[in-house]
């Protein structure tokens, strides 16, 4: 499920630095919910 959220909004910002690491502060606070 994690890949699959990571490919899925890693190609809707493909190319965009800036957005991805939008994408990675999103991805940094689901992370700890989905390791719990």
């Amino acid at each position: 499920q994690y890949l699959n959220y990571l490919i899925g909004e890693g190609y809707k910002v493909k190319g965009s630095a800036t957005d991805l690491s939008v994408v990675e502060g999103k991805l940094s606070m689901k992370i700890p919910r989905v390791e719990e």
